[in-house]
């Protein structure tokens, strides 16, 4: 957390826009972590659930051995990595959840948390097939996570600098969980209750107690429910995408909320350029994807407060697919979880609009009509989270 902090200081928050996303994009692309050709079929592993959130790690059902770890910091112009000494390492045999495209495991490593103050999780491709398991896939999970945790240093910083102007109580604060990537060092290994051999590289965040919340996806949806701090997380969306530039989207918001902070664990940068650009995964949906947060999204008062202009229809046409785009995008066929049709405006309040001046007024010029052609969406998203049980 404190190069999070830290990060606030090294650029300048009017600097940090078009310039560190592109940026971003451009060292993913470097280092070689692109999306995958889109495939006809995915193997899945076959793998049987354990109970959720053990309160003990155990010493049965456990795979020991020994991995390095890396993690990225994104400064604003080019992303660090920063690699650690190898150490001994534990995993639960068993997944206690999954996502719609990883696997959770119970997970320990004394040299990040120590073995008394909890433990963390380890996340790995839910496909045993090898463009699902590279280092370039995995990275790209804690490059998004990187460059949610340089937005959110600015986000925390203007929601204290108008807090202070306007007398208002300060925003709670958002903080991302740092994301590591492990490569294991041993000799291959294959769990006794599994069918399928363990990837070497996988991804691992702190493990965080308590009521787990879904704000949103990279797809579209957004949780509408009174759930605490919803606005300041959903502004948020919102924020990263103007602060960006229009280049990227900081998209499937979701984490632990606190009296004074929301824990974010697993974003996803939405590169909001061609499929081509799309440089973050497969959870990047592109511009497809943030063309579909930002409509579902809703401004409101925290939007106002942080004087960020009302999501436009005219906003959304930029963003459209252009006709090769369709045409790609038809010839590749690629499974959609489709983006929500609900309207912009549908949060603010009358008297929000009347203050907030000219731009918050033209409410009635962005509506339902726009979005008709948008297919509706679920809470469903490349990194979603579900518990399953076994049996």
């Amino acid at each position: 957390l404190k190069a999070g902090r830290s990060l606030r200081c090294s650029a300048s928050r009017t600097a940090a826009g078009a310039a560190a996303a592109a940026a971003a994009a451009a060292a993913a692309a470097e280092d070689g972590a692109t999306t995958p050709a889109p495939m006809r079929t995915r193997t899945a592993r076959i793998v049987d659930y354990e109970l959720p959130e053990l309160g003990d790690f155990g010493k049965k059902g456990v795979l020991r051995f020994r991995a390095a770890r890396a993690t990225f910091v994104f400064d604003g112009t080019a992303f660090q990595r920063q690699d650690f000494e190898t150490a001994a390492v534990e995993r639960r045999t068993r997944p206690y959840m999954r996502g719609g495209m990883r696997l959770v495991y119970g997970f320990r490593d004394p040299q990040v948390v120590a073995n008394s103050g909890g433990w963390l999780v380890a996340k790995m491709s839910r496909f045993a097939d090898a463009p699902f398991n590279t280092n370039a896939m995995v990275e790209a999970h804690a490059k998004s996570t990187a460059v949610a945790r340089f937005f959110a240093g600015l986000f925390n910083e203007e929601c204290r600098e108008a807090a202070a102007k306007t007398n208002e109580s300060v925003p709670p604060s958002l903080i991302f969980v740092p994301c590591f990537v492990y490569n294991r060092v041993d000799a291959p290994i294959q769990a006794a209750d599994s069918a399928s051999e363990e990837p070497e590289v996988f991804a691992a965040e702190r493990y965080l107690p308590g009521v787990f919340l879904k704000y949103n996806s990279n797809n579209g949806y957004v949780n509408d429910a009174y759930i605490r701090h919803n606005e300041t997380v959903q502004a948020f969306l919102h924020y990263s995408y103007v602060k960006s530039g229009g280049a990227l989207v900081v998209a499937d918001l979701q984490g632990v909320a606190r009296d004074r902070e929301v824990l974010l664990t697993d974003p996803q940068v939405l590169t909001a350029g061609s499929p081509a650009d799309a440089t973050f995964g497969p959870g990047d949906l592109g511009a497809r994807g943030a063309r579909a947060s930002l409509a579902a999204h809703r401004c409101g008062h925290m939007c106002r407060f942080l004087d960020l202009k009302p999501v436009s229809a005219a906003l959304l046409r930029r963003l459209e697919p252009t006709t090769a785009q369709r045409a790609a995008a038809v010839r590749r066929a690629p499974s959609s979880r489709a983006s929500s049709g609900s309207g912009g405006w549908d949060g603010i309040p009358a008297e929000t609009s009347r203050a907030a001046g000219p731009e918050w007024e033209r409410c009635t010029e962005y509506n339902l009509t726009d979005l008709a052609s948008e297919p509706r969406s679920s809470q469903a998203s490349a990194s979603s989270w579900v518990h399953l049980l076994d049996g």
